[in-house]
């Protein structure tokens, strides 16, 4: 009897898209090496149906999901289905069609970038393809294994069950916990600051690409910072994305968030730091590719690019606005209302830093006038600040990204 079965691709999906460090090794956007391997399985694998009965569509924060098309959307609900199943084996997906497998890579990463909570899939797939008669039908399998494969998922279900239900009961403290804030910038700065006071940047803990890593075991890089950041914005009912690209030249992931109907970025990642920065709370574009780049949507990619594990993004959002910037909400921000008295403000500022015995203080550069002056000459536009300044000394300062931050002491 002909074997029926034959594999066609194991994809290296790259579920831990931007290791922060791992993508340095590849050109542009390539995220994994792929892995091309061609063989025949034994005539006993088992083909079953994936039955779609769990996957609950929400249209505000599912943007991977409502970025699809019909094809790609129905693959979608199937591989979900699939994570919650988690079966055996391979499974069918649909019938071949010409684009299928750069479908497959793109539902897969849909699935995983929408469901932050999921921490349980493998980095790698099985992709195969089954003749019936004249038809093709496409299967996939997360655990499998032969003499030429061995793929898992990370953990069991019983063990996943364990500690999704720790995850949810975590997320569900601190979600209370931010229910004392009204507005969504307060929700969203709590957010950040939560996610950096309990985390460790850790890119060899387990899990550490994960929501599960960053919220339960408190170890995390890049992209398990972004996935909590995205999980408890979203059950805190704020919009929020994850967003993949280079940041200095290495492979990074971030986040966008919704408030009051503006987008912004947010790199929890970045604002980690031994001193408590929002440097990189709600920025707008132009601060972000200062130091960020973008991957492209995986519209304007091919099929081969992706197929090849291309790193893309599912959604573009306009942040363009400073309105909702950590520094504009604190009165932190040189505008065109005030940069004819730019000095006397930040002198008012400082001093009311100072009597907090805090002895920095970083403002926005909120309007074009402002930067021209600040570019034109930057000690001259400091000493004019000074000059308002009596029993206080600015010491030092530091201009990046539209943003000036200046030190100081109080004298004796």
């Amino acid at each position: 009897m002909k074997k029926i079965f034959s594999l066609i691709l194991c994809i290296a999906i790259a579920i831990t898209l931007c290791g922060c460090d791992i993508a340095s090794m590849f050109e542009d956007f390539s995220a994994k090496e792929v892995f091309a391997q061609f063989s025949t399985l034994e005539e006993d694998v088992i083909e079953e149906e994936i039955i779609e009965e769990y996957y609950e569509y929400s249209p505000e924060f599912d943007s991977c999901y409502n970025s699809l098309n019909k094809k790609q959307k129905k693959l979608y609900n199937k591989i979900y289905s699939a994570t919650e199943v988690m079966p055996e084996g391979f499974v069918k997906l649909c019938e071949q069609y010409d684009g299928v497998i750069a479908d497959v890579n793109i539902a897969y990463r849909a699935v995983l970038n929408d469901n932050c909570e999921i921490f349980w899939m493998p980095d790698t797939y099985l992709l195969g393809k089954k003749y019936k008669g004249d038809k093709v039908n496409i299967c996939i399998s997360f655990c499998y294994s032969n003499d030429e494969q061995q793929i898992d998922y990370v953990v069991n279900k019983e063990k996943r069950d364990t500690m999704r239900a720790e995850l949810d009961k975590k997320a569900q403290e601190i979600i209370t916990a931010s229910s004392m804030f009204n507005e969504d910038f307060e929700i969203v700065k709590f957010l950040n600051d939560y996610i950096c006071a309990n985390t460790e940047y850790n890119k060899e803990a387990e899990f550490c690409d994960t929501a599960y890593g960053c919220i339960v075991k408190n170890q995390a890089l890049c992209e398990g910072y972004a996935r909590a950041f995205k999980l408890l914005c979203n059950l805190a009912n704020v919009e929020c994305d994850l967003i993949q690209g280079k940041a200095d030249g290495v492979g990074h992931i971030w986040n966008t968030v919704n408030i009051n109907g503006m987008y912004s970025y947010v790199d929890v990642t970045w604002n980690d730091q031994k001193e408590k920065s929002y440097a990189y709370l709600n920025i707008t574009e132009k601060q972000l590719i200062a130091d960020h780049k973008i991957a492209p949507l995986f519209e304007e990619l091919s099929d081969d690019e992706i197929s090849d594990g291309k790193i893309f993004n599912f959604i573009k959002r306009d942040c363009n606005s400073p309105e909702n910037s950590y520094y504009v909400r604190s009165g932190c921000a040189f505008t065109a209302e005030n940069e004819k008295k730019y000095a006397e403000f930040a002198a008012e500022k400082i001093r009311e830093k100072a009597g907090q015995e805090v002895y920095s203080v970083g403002f926005l550069l909120g309007s074009e006038n402002i930067i021209k002056d600040y570019e034109k000459d930057n000690e001259e536009f400091i000493i004019k600040i000074q000059q308002e300044l009596d029993d206080i000394f600015i010491n030092g300062y530091s201009y990046e990204r539209d943003v000036l931050t200046l030190f100081y002491e109080v004298s004796d």
